[in-house]
C-alpha cells in the first residue's frame, strides 16, 4: 500500500489545486465582522496555515523521532460546551492522507474500541496512520501513550498479538469537538494543536456547499481529473518538505489554553473564577506590589476572593480554600 497507483509530476506550485484552496480556508478567521457578505469577514491567518501544513506533513512522512512523539489534534476553534457541531473541515483533512498511506480510521465515540486489550485491533503491520475521529469527553489522551512512543502492540480478538516496532508503527491523529480538561505537562507536550476556523461551517449555515461554483466547484476528490490529483501529489510534498525543515512548527495557543483552563476550574459552569484569579495575577498583584517582598498572604486572598465570590462559596459545602488553592496554582502553571 506504499505505492500509490496515479502518476506524479512534480510542479512549479504556481497554480493551487482544488484541496489546497479547500484547506487554506480551513485556517480563515473572521477577522472583519461587520462586513455584510460573510465571505467577505474571513482572511487567511497565515500562522495557523504553516503550522497545519506541518502537521499535515508529519503525517503524511515516514520519519518519526523517539525523543519527540507527537499527536496532532484537529479542533475547532470556537469549541466549548455550546459548540460540537463540527463541519469545519477537520475530518476531511485528516482522512485525506488516505490517498497517501493506509490510514484506519477508529470512531472516538466508541470507546469500547479505544480501550482494553483489544483496543486498536484493525491496525496491521500495514497501517501507517491511525486517525481517532470526533472523540468525546470521555476520550482520556493516555490512552494512547505507549502507542507514540514505543513498540505498538496489537491484539486482534481470537488471534496472536502483533508487534509493530516504534520504526514501523502507526501516528496517530484526532479530530475533536471537544476540548481536554487534562493539560498536565506529559499530555501537552505529545500533542499539536491545529485549529480549524469556521468559515466552511459559515458556508453550510448559509445554505451553500464547498462544491458549489463560487466556492470550489466540485466534490473533493470524487470530482479529481489527473490535473487535480497531480496538484493534491504535490500540496502534500510541499508539506512533507516543510515539515522535514522545520519540524512542526505550533501556533499561539492562548485562547485555546485558557478555555480548557476554564473548563478544568469551572466545568460546565460559567462562575467567573477563572477570570477573577487572572486578574488579580496580572492586576492587583503587580499594582499592590505584592510580587515584592513577602507578598500577600493565601489567607487574606481567599477572603478577597469569597467576599466578591459569594455565589461560589455558598453551597459548594466543605472546604472550598483547599479547591481555591488548587486552582490558583494551575493557573499560575498553565499560564506561566
Amino acid at each position: 500500500s506504499d505505492i500509490v497507483s496515479r502518476d506524479f509530476k512534480y510542479d512549479d506550485r504556481k497554480v493551487k489545486g482544488k484541496f489546497e484552496e479547500f484547506f487554506e480556508k480551513c485556517c480563515y478567521e473572521k477577522s472583519k465582522p461587520n462586513e455584510d457578505d460573510w465571505k467577505d469577514k474571513y482572511t487567511l491567518d497565515e500562522e495557523r496555515l504553516l503550522s497545519l501544513k506541518t502537521s499535515y506533513g508529519y503525517l503524511i512522512s515516514s520519519y518519526k523521532n523517539p525523543s519527540l512523539p507527537k499527536c496532532p489534534i484537529f479542533v475547532d476553534e470556537y469549541a466549548d460546551e455550546d459548540n460540537k457541531e463540527g463541519g469545519t473541515g477537520k475530518s476531511i483533512v485528516m482522512n485525506s492522507i488516505e490517498h497517501f498511506k493506509k490510514v484506519l480510521c477508529e470512531n472516538g465515540k466508541n470507546n469500547a474500541s479505544l480501550l482494553g486489550k483489544h483496543s486498536f485491533s484493525e491496525t496491521t503491520h500495514d497501517t501507517k496512520v491511525i486517525h481517532i475521529e470526533d472523540t468525546t469527553d470521555e476520550f482520556t489522551f493516555d490512552t494512547i501513550y505507549n502507542h507514540l512512543s514505543g513498540t505498538m502492540v496489537v491484539e486482534p480478538k481470537y488471534m496472536s498479538k502483533i508487534f509493530i516496532p516504534y520504526s514501523r508503527s502507526p501516528k496517530f491523529g484526532i479530530s475533536t469537538n471537544y476540548l481536554s480538561v487534562d493539560m498536565s505537562a506529559s499530555t501537552r507536550r505529545r500533542q499539536v494543536f491545529n485549529e480549524f476556523g469556521s468559515y466552511w461551517k459559515d458556508c453550510n449555515l448559509n445554505d451553500e456547499s464547498p462544491e458549489d461554483k463560487e466556492h470550489l466547484g466540485m466534490s473533493l476528490f470524487n470530482d479529481f481529473d489527473d490535473s487535480e490529483w497531480n496538484k493534491f501529489y504535490n500540496f502534500g510534498v510541499e508539506c512533507v518538505q516543510l515539515f522535514l525543515k522545520h519540524k512542526i512548527i505550533e501556533c499561539d495557543l492562548g485562547n485555546l489554553n485558557m478555555k480548557s483552563l476554564r473548563k478544568s476550574i469551572e466545568g460546565t459552569r460559567t462562575t467567573g473564577e477563572l477570570d477573577w484569579i487572572v486578574s488579580w495575577l496580572e492586576n492587583d498583584r503587580i499594582e499592590n506590589g505584592y510580587n515584592q517582598g513577602d507578598g500577600y498572604s493565601f489567607e487574606k486572598l481567599f477572603q478577597d476572593f469569597s467576599l466578591e465570590n459569594p455565589h461560589i462559596i455558598n453551597g459548594v459545602g466543605g472546604n472550598y480554600s483547599a479547591v481555591f488553592k488548587k486552582h490558583l496554582y494551575k493557573v499560575c502553571e498553565i499560564l506561566k
